[in-house]
């Protein structure tokens, strides 16, 4: 079969006529019987000739565009049926010029490929030899010397990369649906396609990746809201498809945002975060592509929501704990560099064709999303809750008229502990330090003589409504089991061991004081106090003895529980509407 391929502005026709005079079997019109699709190519049989224009649009002749298109059929044809075929193209000029000003000269060197003038006459006389390729890797050495790249402009990179990912990640995991709009009509991705870079669509690559397909699954079962930001409305699908049987929320934003101005976008951002709440955000680099193309990064659209979203470490409001990860195709290390100094979270990187060496690397890029997102949940699941206790404790210590020196140091402790978490992964060793600079606030509570007194070497007076004093010279108020264990119950008797204990006026005795007998409690384990202490002991002094006799173990999850117990604790103790007072009768 002769196939000529013609213009809407050339006038020629399938028509018999015209046929004949081609010498052709059929005449195809570009943009009308065949389209960038390439889906009405026909089935290939022996013999198959394809007589092609070098320049389809007159207007820009050394755009070269019939030729171009010329490779996209070869590869199509490489790739369906691993057949030889014959392309003849028609150029309007000597051929030594077409090799100098055509991008991909080692075109005609390709086996079946063939350049003669657009003449009638001419591709009418033409006839050619069988092509007798039979294996796709019979034309590897002639496409690897081709040199064909990912379009060097912005746009089409970003397009392109886009279309890429999609493609890679929807097929490996199975999403069918998602395909409907993804445009893989290119010279590129049919080039990818010919060497085998990228294969037609097989679902379910998940199911045969047992151990990824476990990764998801405890993603699903998560418990969160996430909300993505991206003006490719593709993206808003693939996550919708992730978490649509799952207990993870999800929401999305962007798909109208090439068309408005940044500050409309920052207003409609925020809209959606006050209604939605999210614990993790997934924000794209470049939300206005034509705009970010050109812009510095200081203005380009990501870096200017990333900038709102997330503050700074002393004025972080409702961002700090929610996890903000930039999702983007860019790679360049100073751009990441920057993001991270901007506080951004964490980053997703889409995969990118001129990366990929095989099915292997979409699996790792995939598993990397999942495990930065599952990290993400469960820091935004802690950091929020602490931020939310940080706030409660910042606000009571600003309402009750508490010494200057000590809401300082508190805000200081509560900056400390927020650039501690921000910039580092919540590890045992971080945890420990937020650890040891919350108990430091117990230290300050000892300290603060609108809570507790030392009247003398003897006494130890704790306020509620009146200050009670917890022990004299001659009585004690507490009857204690032990020196060093506050297993307490609030009773009077002599005691002449607390003469000598309270001397000391020690941190613990203060606490525990505190706890007794402003807060009401008949145990001080009931606030985990002795655990809180026994705990610090260990991470300052190395002191595991105790740890082990109250069955204590040390690790993130406990250091979390116990972080945030810590602050429940301060709370009651800062909170004079949490009083519950014990007032001693003396008998």
């Amino acid at each position: 079969m002769r196939i000529l391929i013609s213009t809407r502005e050339s006038n020629i026709r399938d028509n018999s006529t015209d046929r004949n005079a081609w010498g052709v079997d059929s005449i195809r019109v570009w943009g009308t019987d065949i389209t960038d699709s390439l889906d009405a190519l026909p089935v290939y049989e022996p013999g198959l000739t394809f007589f092609v224009p070098t320049v389809l649009e007159r207007d820009n002749a050394l755009l070269y565009d019939g030729a171009l298109l010329a490779l996209r059929i070869l590869f199509r044809y490489i790739c369906n049926f691993r057949k030889g075929i014959n392309i003849v193209l028609l150029g309007t000029e000597h051929l030594e010029s077409f090799l100098c000003h055509f991008i991909y000269p080692n075109t005609i060197k390709i086996p079946g490929i063939y350049y003669c003038l657009n003449n009638q006459k001419i591709v009418s006389s033409t006839i050619l030899p069988l092509n007798k390729i039979s294996e796709r890797y019979q034309y590897a050495p002639y496409l690897s010397q081709l040199g064909i790249k990912l379009p060097s402009s912005f746009k089409s990179t970003h397009s392109l990369t886009n279309d890429w990912c999609l493609y890679k990640w929807n097929s490996f995991m199975g999403f069918s649906k998602a395909f409907d709009d993804i445009n893989l009509n290119s010279l590129y991705f049919d080039y990818l396609k010919a060497i085998e870079k990228i294969k037609d669509v097989k679902y379910r690559k998940l199911e045969n990746n047992k151990e990824l397909k476990n990764e998801i699954l405890t993603l699903r079962e998560m418990t969160s809201r996430i909300l993505l930001i991206d003006d490719n409305v593709r993206w808003h699908k693939f996550f919708r498809e992730i978490f649509s049987k799952s207990n993870v929320e999800f929401d999305s934003i962007g798909e109208n945002f090439k068309k408005l101005d940044i500050d409309v976008i920052k207003y409609e951002i925020a809209e959606r975060i006050d209604t939605f709440n999210p614990d993790v955000i997934l924000l794209d680099f470049r939300l206005i592509e034509d705009r970010d193309a050109d812009c510095r990064f200081d203005y380009i659209s990501g870096t200017q929501i990333l900038s709102m979203l997330k503050g700074t470490f002393y004025n972080p409001g409702k961002s700090y704990g929610r996890q903000v990860l930039i999702f983007s195709a860019t790679s360049r290390i100073e751009n990441i560099l920057r993001l991270k100094a901007l506080n951004a979270d964490g980053f997703i990187l889409k995969e990118k064709a001129s990366f990929y060496s095989g099915k292997d690397d979409t699996k790792a890029i995939i598993s990397n999303m999942v495990k930065t997102l599952s990290e993400s949940i469960v820091r935004a699941g802690f950091l929020k809750k602490l931020n939310a206790k940080f706030d409660n404790i910042l606000c009571i210590t600003d309402s009750y008229n508490y010494p200057i020196d000590f809401v300082e140091s508190i805000k200081h402790t509560v900056d400390s502990i927020r650039l501690t978490s921000q910039n580092n992964k919540l590890n045992e060793s971080v945890l420990q330090l937020i650890y040891l600079d919350i108990f430091k606030i117990f230290e300050s509570i000892k300290n603060i003589s609108g809570i507790i007194l030392f009247p003398n070497d003897f006494a130890l007076s704790v306020k509620a409504s009146t200050f009670l004093q917890i022990c004299s010279h001659g009585k004690s108020s507490i009857y204690q089991k032990s020196p060093d264990d506050w297993n307490c119950i609030h009773k009077f008797s002599l005691s002449p061991i607390h003469h000598k204990y309270c001397k000391e006026k020690n941190l613990n005795f203060a606490i525990c004081a505190i706890i007794l007998f402003r807060l009401g409690y008949t145990q001080i384990d009931d606030t985990h106090w002795n655990d809180i202490r026994i705990i610090r002991n260990t991470i300052a002094h190395g002191d595991n003895g105790q740890l082990a006799k109250r069955n204590l173990i040390l690790n993130i999850d406990s250091l979390k529980s116990y972080i945030l117990i810590m602050l429940d604790l301060i709370d009651m103790i800062l909170d004079p509407t949490k009083i519950n007072e014990i007032k001693p009768i003396l008998s």
